[in-house]
Formats: C-alpha cells, sequence, structure tokens
C-alpha cells in the first residue's frame, strides 16, 4: 500500500528525541506535544520517564538520541543554561553529520532564531556563567548553536501558529506523523534512469486538471514497470487528498480474492481499519461512494485481468475531479480495453544506462574496471537493456576471474537473443544442485509463501534453506518482503519452464502445479517416481481419488492440495457444507481406503481429506508439517512403527472423527499441535508432555475432552487454548513451569478450581478465563488476586498480581468476581483489554491508571452501582443489562476519555436521576472525531428527545434541506432511534447491530452507509426487555456535496428480533455547531419551550 518504511527501520527504538529545558517549558507545552505524539502513535523518549536525573548521560541519554530517528531541539529562553542541553545538542548534530538517515528539525518557542544563532539575551547571560564553568566547551557550545540555526528547518511558535500552542503541536506532530507513515515509497537502489522514464511520463502536468485521468504502464516482465510506477507515485502523492499503492494485485487477487484486494484499496484510502465488506458488489458501491468527490491518486501494480480492474477502479465516474488512476501490466491490449486514456510503454534501457546499472551490480561502482571493459559491453549488448538481467548476470559474475567471465559470456552465446529467460537461467545454471532444487519449489510451490514455514519443510529435505536462500537472493533470483518469499514473474516462469523442460509427459517432471496436469497425473494414472511435488486447489477443480492413485509417486516430497477460496465450496445459500465427519472438497474418493502414499513426504497438506485412515504402510519418517484439517481422519497413526523426528506441525482441526491422537514420543521436535474442533476427542495421549519444543498447542471446542492434557516439560509453550472444552474440570498440573506462555484461553470450560499458579507465568499477555451463563457456577474457586483482599495478608504470604505486568487482555466473565476480587488491578498498567461481564460486584476499584485500557465489558452485572473511574484512551463500554447501575464516572473524567460507545441497554435506572440530555453532554467526547468513526450512545428510552428538528414514528424519515443548505457549513448529522422487541420475555429478543442509510433526493446512496459494529462481547441471553434509544453522531464527508432538495434515512436492527418504533435526525450547520470540532456541540440544551416536546405525529 501507500506505505514505506526504510531499510534501516529496525534501528530505531524511538520515533523521535526532544532536546529541551525541563524547568522552562515541561508542564506546559511539553506535555501537550508529548500527548500528541501519544495519541498519533508516535513513540517519543521522554529522559523524565525513562532516566534518573542522576545517570550518566553519556551513555543512557546518549543511547536514546542514537535510537531515535527523528531529533527535535526545542529552543526556549532558558534552553543554553542547561549544560545537559547543550551537550544534548552537540550529540544530535554529531549523529546528524555522521547518518544522513537521522532527521533533525529546531523548535523557536517564544525566542527567535537571530537570538539563538548570534547567543544574545538569556542565551548571552547563560554563556557568561558557562564561562567561569565550562570554559573548555563554551566554544564547542556555540558552533552547535550557529550550525542549527543555519543547518536545519524549524518550527517558529509565533510566525508560524501566531502563539497558538494546540495549533503549532498539531503542525509539528501532523509533519512527523506523515513521514513516518505516508513517506514516498522505497523504490531500491542503483535507480539508473528510472527517473528520467517517469519524467518523460510528464504526470505532473496532470495535477491541476480537474478532468479524472486513466494512465496506463505496460512491458515486458523485469523492464521495470513496478518502480517506475513507485517514482511516479512518489512525484505525485503530495498533490492529492488521498492515495493508494496497490503492488501485485494479480497476486493478492489469486491468494486472497478481490473482496480482499477491495478492503486493501478502501482502507488505505480511507485511513481506516477492519472495513467489512460482503460482496465485490458491495466493495464497488463503497469505493464510489466514498471516492467520489475525492482527489486521489491510486496505482495498481501488475493487472492481469479486467475484473481486477472493475472492481477497483472500473470508471472516472467514481472518483472526484483530478483523480489519477495508474494500472501497470504486460499487456498492452489489456490496458486498452480497460479503457486507459495513454498507454505508456517502458522502453529498455540506452547503452550507456545498461553498462552503468550492470557495473553497479558486477563491479559495486558505476563504471567496469579497465580489464573488463570490453567483457561488459558483450554483456550489455546480450541483454539489450533489461533492467532485471542487467540486475541478474552483475550479481552472477561478481568478484569472478576475467577467464571466468569469457567462460560464462562464451556459454551465453549459445542461447538466442531474444529468448530473455535464457539470460535468467544462466543464473541457474551456476546453482549447486540443493540450491536449484529450493529455486524450483519455490518457483513451482513457494512463492508468496512465509519464509520460516518455506525453511521448515525445506530444511527437512536437506536442503540447508537459510545458507541456500542467501545465495539465491545475492544473485537477485529471489527476496524477502515483509517475512514472505518474493520472486519476479519472469524469474519464475524461467523456473516453471525449466521443469517443463524435463518431459513433455506431465508424469515425469518433478514437480506438478499446473491444475490440468495435476489430474491428468492423478486421474489417469500417469504419475512416476520422477515427480517429488503437487499441488491443486481443491476447491476448484473436481478430481476422483482411488485407492491407487498415488502408488506410482512413491518419490513424493511435497503434497499440497489446498482449498484456495473457501467461497468455491459454498452452496446457493452461502454456506459451506460440512458433515458431521469434515468439509466436502471437490475431491471425491472413489474406495473406501487409500492403499499407498510416499514415505518420503516432508509436507503433507490435504483439507478435507476423504479417507478415515492413513494407509497402513505410511510411515514417512522425514515428515515435516502435516495439516489435515476438515478431514474424515479417525486416527493419524498407531503401533510403533517408524519415527518422526523433523516433524513440527500437525493440524488436524475440526477432524470430527478424530478420536485418538499419537504417540507423541515419535516427534519430539514438534513445534505446533492444533486439535481445534475435534469433537469425538476424550484426551490426549500423555506423551504430549514431553514435547519441550511445542510453542502452540491449541485444543479448542474440543467438547468432549474429559482430561486435560499432559504439560509437565512444555516449556517452550507460548499458546495455551483450551476454550470450549466443556467437560475439562481442571487445568494441566505444573502450569507454573510453562515459564514461556503468552496466552491462556480456558473460558467456557467446566474447570471450578483457577489455581495460584497462574500467577507465575510472567510473560502472560492474554489471560481468558470466562464462563458461559448457563455455565456458571457458585463453586469457581480463583487465585488468590481474585478472591481476597491481600493488604491485611503478610507482603510474603501471596504472590502480587505485579508479577502478571505484561497482561494485556483478561475475560473473567461470569465468574463470581466481587468488589475486593480486583484491588491491585492497577499493577496491570499495560492492560487493553477487560471483560468482567456477568459478575457480581456492585461498584469497581478506579480504572484510571490503566492508561492502554481501550475496552471494558460489564454485560449482564446485574448487582453493578456505579461506574469506576476512567482512563484516558478508553474507547468502549459495553455495560448492557447493568440493571442496578445508577451512577457514572464524573463529568470531568469522561471529557478526558476518547470514547467511541457506551452502551447502556437496559440500564433503566441510569434514567431515573438524570435527563437524557444531561448524559448526553456528560458522556460525549469533547475531542475532535475521526470522519470514518461514529461516537454512539445507547440507553432506556422511548422517546425521542425535542431537540431532533425532524422526528417521525417508523423506520423511515424525509428530512428537506433547508433553503440555505450549503455543504461548507454542514458539520455533520446526528441520529436517533428507539426500538423495541417484538415480543415482552426479555430473552429471545437480543439485538446485533443498528444499521442506517442515507439516501439523496434521486434515491442514491449519500454518506456512511451502516457503520456501527456488532457488539465485541456477545451474550446470546441478554434480551431487549422494553424500548431502547440509540443515537449516534457521524461529522460531514465530501459525499454529502450531492446533496440536494432533501434527504431520506432508513434504520434497521440487524440480527435481532426488535423493531424499528421511532427515529430522529439533526443536521448539524455551522451556525449550531460553533465550528462542528467538538462533539456535544451539535446537542443544544433544552429551552423550557423545547421540554415540552411535541408528539411525533405532529413532527415533520
Amino acid at each position: 500500500m501507500a506505505s514505506s518504511s526504510s531499510h534501516n527501520a529496525h534501528r530505531w527504538k524511538y520515533d523521535v528525541f526532544v532536546s529541551f529545558r525541563g524547568e522552562d517549558i515541561r508542564k506546559t507545552f511539553i506535555d501537550h506535544l508529548f500527548d500528541d505524539f501519544r495519541r498519533k502513535g508516535i513513540y517519543a523518549f521522554r529522559d523524565d520517564k525513562k532516566l534518573k536525573r542522576g545517570e550518566e548521560i553519556s551513555s543512557e541519554l546518549y543511547k536514546a538520541i542514537e535510537q531515535s530517528r527523528f531529533l527535535i531541539v526545542m529552543f526556549s529562553n532558558d534552553y543554553a543554561s542547561s549544560t545537559w542541553c547543550l551537550r544534548e545538542l552537540v550529540k544530535i548534530l554529531e549523529c546528524k553529520k555522521r547518518d544522513h538517515e537521522y532527521e533533525v528539525r529546531v523548535l523557536f518557542y517564544n525566542v527567535t532564531a537571530e537570538m539563538v544563532k548570534n547567543q544574545s539575551d538569556s542565551y548571552k547571560e547563560a554563556f557568561m556563567k558557562h564561562e567561569a564553568l565550562n570554559r573548555r566547551e563554551v566554544h564547542k557550545w556555540k558552533k552547535a548553536l550557529t550550525s542549527a540555526v543555519n543547518l536545519y528547518s524549524g518550527w517558529n511558535l509565533q510566525s508560524m501558529s501566531n502563539g497558538n500552542e494546540p495549533k503549532f503541536i498539531e503542525t509539528i506532530s501532523k509533519e512527523i506523523f506523515y513521514k513516518l507513515t505516508d513517506g514516498p515509497l522505497d523504490v531500491g537502489e542503483n535507480l539508473v534512469g528510472l527517473y528520467s522514464r517517469a519524467d518523460e511520463m510528464d504526470l505532473l502536468q496532470l495535477v491541476g486538471s480537474e478532468k479524472v485521468h486513466m494512465i496506463g504502464i505496460c512491458g515486458i516482465g523485469g523492464i521495470g514497470k513496478t518502480t517506475i510506477a513507485k517514482a511516479v507515485f512518489n512525484l505525485l502523492h503530495k498533490h492529492f487528498e488521498t492515495y493508494s499503492f496497490c503492488e501485485d494485485v494479480k497476486g493478492v487477487e489469486k491468494r486472497h480474492g478481490l473482496v480482499h484486494l477491495q478492503k486493501i484499496l478502501l482502507e488505505s484510502l480511507m485511513n481506516a481499519r477492519n472495513l467489512k465488506i460482503r460482496s465485490v458488489s458491495h466493495g464497488i458501491g463503497m469505493i464510489k461512494r466514498r471516492m467520489s468527490d475525492k482527489k486521489v491518486l491510486v496505482v495498481l501494480d501488475d493487472v492481469d485481468d479486467y475484473s481486477q480492474f472493475e472492481a477497483l477502479v472500473g470508471s472516472t465516474s467514481w472518483f472526484g475531479p483530478g483523480s489519477i488512476i495508474i494500472v501497470t501490466g504486460r499487456d498492452r491490449q489489456l490496458l486498452s480495453v480497460l479503457g486507459v486514456e495513454e498507454v505508456y510503454e517502458v522502453e529498455l534501457l540506452k547503452d550507456d544506462e545498461a553498462l552503468e546499472l550492470f557495473s553497479l551490480y558486477a563491479f559495486r561502482n558505476k563504471d567496469p574496471k579497465e580489464e573488463f571493459k570490453d567483457l561488459a559491453n558483450e554483456v550489455v549488448n546480450y541483454v539489450k537493456g533489461l533492467p532485471l538481467a542487467l540486475k541478474v548476470l552483475g550479481s552472477f559474475l561478481f568478484l569472478k576471474t576475467v577467464d571466468e567471465w569469457r567462460s560464462e559470456l562464451n556459454k551465453l552465446r549459445r542461447y538466442p537473443h531474444s529468448k530473455i529467460q535464457q539470460v535468467l537461467r544462466i543464473s541457474y545454471d551456476a546453482l549447486d544442485f540443493d540450491q536449484r532444487n529450493i529455486f524450483l519449489d519455490i518457483s513451482c510451490f513457494f512463492k508468496g509463501e512465509k519464509k520460516d514455514f518455506v525453511m521448515k519443510v525445506l530444511d527437512g529435505c536437506d536442503l540447508f534453506f537459510a545458507t541456500n536462500i542467501r545465495v539465491l537472493i545475492d544473485k537477485s533470483l529471489v527476496s524477502v518482503s515483509e517475512d514472505r518469499l518474493a520472486m519476479h514473474d519472469l524469474i519464475q516462469e524461467m523456473g516453471r519452464q525449466i521443469v517443463y523442460e524435463e518431459s513433455e509427459e506431465p508424469g515425469k517432471r518433478s514437480r506438478l502445479w499446473f491444475p490440468t496436469d495435476v489430474l491428468t497425473v492423478l486421474n489417469k494414472d500417469k504419475g512416476t517416481k520422477s515427480v517429488k511435488g503437487l499441488a491443486l486447489d481443491v476447491s476448484r477443480l473436481e478430481v476422483d481419488i482411488r485407492s491407487e492413485t498415488f502408488k506410482n509417486l512413491n518419490h513424493l516430497r511435497l503434497l499440497h492440495l489446498y482449498i484456495g477460496s473457501w467461497d468455491n465450496l459454498r452452496d446457493a445459500s452461502g454456506k459451506i457444507h460440512e458433515t458431521k465427519s469434515g468439509v466436502e472438497t471437490k475431491v471425491k474418493a472413489t474406495s473406501k481406503s487409500l492403499d499407498l502414499l510416499s514415505s518420503e513426504l516432508r509436507l503433507f497438506c490435504w483439507p478435507g481429506y476423504p479417507f478415515q485412515h492413513l494407509p497402513t504402510t505410511f510411515y514417512p519418517d522425514s515428515l515435516v508439517v502435516l495439516d489435515l484439517s476438515y478431514s474424515y481422519i479417525k486416527e493419524i497413526w498407531s503401533g510403533s512403527q517408524g519415527g518422526f523426528m523433523k516433524l513440527v506441525s500437525i493440524n488436524l482441526g475440526h477432524c470430527h472423527n478424530l478420536i485418538k491422537t499419537p504417540d507423541f514420543t515419535k516427534m519430539p521436535n514438534l513445534e505446533e499441535l492444533v486439535l481445534d474442533g475435534c469433537e469425538s476427542l476424550l484426551h490426549v495421549h500423555h506423551s504430549v508432555g514431553t514435547l519441550t519444543s511445542l510453542v502452540v498447542l491449541n485444543l479448542r471446542n474440543c467438547k468432549n475432552l474429559v482430561s486435560p492434557p499432559n504439560c509437565t516439560a512444555l516449556t517452550s509453550l507460548q499458546i495455551l487454548n483450551i476454550s470450549g472444552c466443556k467437560k475439562l474440570d481442571q487445568f494441566p498440573k505444573d502450569l507454573e513451569k510453562m515459564k514461556a506462555l503468552v496466552e491462556l484461553h480456558a473460558d467456557r470450560t467446566d474447570i471450578k478450581r483457577f489455581p495460584d499458579s497462574i500467577l507465575h507465568l510472567g510473560n502472560l499477555q492474554v489471560l481468558s478465563l470466562g464462563q458461559q451463563e448457563d455455565m456458571q457456577t457458585n463453586s469457581i474457586i480463583w487465585p488468590s488476586f481474585f478472591t481476597t483482599k491481600t493488604h491485611h495478608l503478610p507482603s510474603a504470604a501471596l504472590p502480587s498480581l505485579s508479577s502478571l505486568k505484561n497482561l494485556r487482555n483478561i475475560n473473567v466473565s461470569h465468574c463470581n468476581i466481587t468488589e475486593a476480587s480486583l484491588d491491585g488491578i492497577e499493577c496491570l498498567s499495560m492492560l487493553q483489554t477487560l471483560n468482567l461481564s456477568g459478575n457480581y460486584f456492585t461498584s469497581l476499584p478506579s480504572f484510571s491508571k490503566l492508561l492502554h485500557l481501550e475496552t471494558l465489558g460489564l454485560v449482564g452485572c446485574k448487582n453493578m452501582e456505579a461506574l469506576p473511574e476512567l482512563p484516558p484512551n478508553i474507547q468502549l463500554i459495553e455495560a448492557q443489562d447493568c440493571i442496578s447501575l445508577k451512577e457514572l464516572p464524573t463529568k470531568s473524567t469522561v471529557y478526558e476519555s476518547s470514547i467511541q460507545c457506551f452502551d447502556f441497554t437496559n440500564c433503566s435506572k441510569v434514567m431515573q436521576n438524570q435527563s437524557v440530555e444531561s448524559l448526553v453532554t456528560m458522556l460525549l467526547p469533547q475531542g475532535r472525531i475521526d470522519p470514518y468513526k461514529v461516537v454512539s450512545l445507547f440507553l432506556p428510552g422511548d422517546k425521542i428527545p425535542g431537540w431532533f428538528s425532524n422526528q417521525i414514528m417508523g423506520d423511515c424519515i424525509t428530512v428537506e434541506l433547508p433553503a440555505e443548505w450549503s455543504y461548507e457549513k454542514f458539520k455533520g448529522v446526528a441520529i436517533c432511534l428507539v426500538f423495541a422487541p417484538r415480543n415482552r420475555n426479555g430473552r429471545k429478543s437480543s439485538y446485533g447491530s443498528i444499521g442506517y442509510r442515507f439516501k439523496n433526493f434521486d434515491n442514491t446512496p449519500i454518506g456512511v452507509e451502516s457503520p456501527i459494529p456488532d457488539s465485541v462481547f456477545q451474550y446470546e441471553n441478554i434480551g431487549i426487555k422494553s424500548e431502547q434509544m440509540f443515537m449516534c453522531y457521524q461529522q460531514s464527508e465530501p459525499d454529502w456535496k450531492k446533496a440536494k432538495n432533501f434527504i431520506s434515512v432508513s434504520f434497521d436492527v440487524y440480527g435481532a428480533d426488535c423493531v424499528v418504533k421511532s427515529c430522529g435526525v439533526r443536521l448539524v450547520l455551522e451556525e449550531q455547531g460553533g465550528g462542528g470540532s467538538r462533539m456535544i456541540q451539535w446537542l443544544p440544551l433544552p429551552s423550557p419551550v423545547e421540554d415540552d416536546e411535541p408528539s411525533l405525529e405532529d413532527t415533520i
């Protein structure tokens, strides 16, 4: 996407280091600046939190400077009086001089640049004192002050914002934020001829146009289309309101589908996360609505099918005036069909450019060595200016002698000049046996896969992956991007062509991946011992498997039958057909068993495996990965034959027939064991406790598991999941020995005693112990910190809750937690999500010190009378069915929070002592609202407040726009609806989410559609017992420019047996909202006249 990260990103521990005089500004400006950094996700070093003043500046503080990308020097009146600050400044300038990766900025806070540069006024006074005490350093300090002002751009409080500190802070943090997140894309190194080609396109001339332009970039593989597109993007992006670079469209669509591509595009353009797109057509509608008035820059890289274009940028009418859409691809004809107005065909490099690029790789210099000049020109003449071939050959010939060059060039002459793939193959021919096998496996099976996964599989083939992959990377045959293996299409095609050339008969080739070739071999028994690897998407093409299908494939190493798209397995109703035994794929078993599988398998991946047993002779002692998820298997291995020393991963998830697990002593190196959803499994073989390398043990939803797994020696275990094991009544023994445990999921079990040993798991980040209401029991025995106050006990009597200081997520729903249970919870300073739903406390301790807490679940806490003090970063509070709740946090506490949603459904007592107006004024936040987020509130109530000037009975309302309507004055829209259960039993009428849709006068969509998400804490038994009210506020967006005459709004309550009874809308204009920047400004407090609200029937 349109983001980049420096190749040195890993070196930075901090985003920002600020050098400032603490006594001068620490408690005013600097506090607000650091708060704004925090809100924007900018990690800034701050010495008053990180260091004690007595620590040695030369070691600790200097290290912090070296580890920060942005170095900000804040000059204030007393800055020069601090020797500490002056030494920081010297260090900062030294870092910048040594390495230009650092970004230095200076800030003038109530001082002028001249004062600092010339050391006048307070700076002069400070240096008079330094002359007496620090004479040796004074000259260096003065020079540093002058250099900082002369060399680096600065921010000046007075000149930039006329002394307005909030505006000044926003300018500073926004510039850093954009630098960190939306900087130009990385186009690599050795960019010979690149920007001249980008300039030839001259797209800057289109920036000021009101027309939407679609431009194509085409050319053969390896010519640099993607790199040129990135360069153009870097040149243009700053001229647009929003922008997105969609890389490898073809590959992403193949792996994840068009909906995923639409999601990537929209989230990038909207700077949003977790958008929900139901279908391609839904995604098209969202793109049209959200982008029709935005000036956007979109690059679609490597498009090879019309459907990709149609789903993402189908027409110029989808985007606002001045937008530019750039599409790259190999096929010029396809680009013409797509309707691009101009196709730029990338030309080969000129001879001098080609020689320079080749030399940069072959000699690490822009010019060839004298004795190699003629040979270098021969190479350039042969390659004909193809950039990728120049890089590959240059890397291949690097450090070779003249004689070796001549030999390799003679070899080159055997191939026709027109066959560029054969040029690339020269690097392949130079590989040894293992390197060739790795290269071909990646070409045929593993492009786009995670590097670590491939390393485990191919190391199991004794191919020494770590050593040999470096050779492939150095020769520019393979690259690694975001920890996944990448390979240029041209090189991949070369690798696959090598395999094609092995034989005209597919069954005699080493690797099979093309569907028709695989079907020929499997359906017609054409396989031979030559086949080493086979891959097929079993969700697309039907294949019949007989008992003898694999009998001739007795040297198979890699068998990868995979589900490329679950959508292909859905029936007409959209459901995936899953029997009691497993999922039905396109693979059909025509016999009751499989007679033979290769015992040389390293990768055995077959989801939906249609047989109940593996072949009796199948004991692959070199197997690395076994994935038979969603299959019909009952048991994988029995008896004492064989051993599986290389096996690292077993996935038998959702194998409903599985009744027995194997003896794990044969698998001492197993790292991952997934038995999720194995409903027939009663026990896990006790030998699982010997697996010292096991990292993941997933037994989720093994509903009939009656005994916990043996975890005696699981010292490497990081994730243990026994959630949903409803018959499990105790934890594994020796829990405290699992020191590496990061996630412990034990919710929805029959466990009634939770041991204190949990407190010894110091690395734990996720602890889920919640129950369901129908499983709740009063006999649960909790760890000490959940059952009793500890302040009256000896200090050593109980483990300290602070031992779990790394916890991020706690779920103790329906667990009989009482008031005293949470004493000391403020020790969990890293906590982000806390679910206390369904417990019996009447009040809670203050949560104000839980600075990272964002989500609080209190659903169904029927005895709770008051909410606790809230921390500043809380975003979501779900308190449905808290029927005793009366008191809310103080107004000042709520104002300081960043709340996005309060849900007080069924909390009738909340409304007894206060009006809707006072609640809204108290609860809705004061800060600016993200225009793509909705601030919402659920309350009991049966009447739309009178200050919603447009209201009506029913679920649809039409609002006439005022005569003076102007988008420029439109600040947002407030909506309200009352919904009620269809019946009154209070159980069946639960609700899932609220939806609303705006339509313009011509019935076309406008604004945001259904943005309210489902409940985070899902509880089926929380029902709507009476009328409830929902209200929210959404800031304006460009789509509203189309609004004319009148709009209509319709409402729904999704996933519920509820009905909308009435609804109201208020359009917020500038004169009503005072600028509209604060949430409560849309709420005019009702006057005495407004208190006498009209009936809905009388309201237009």
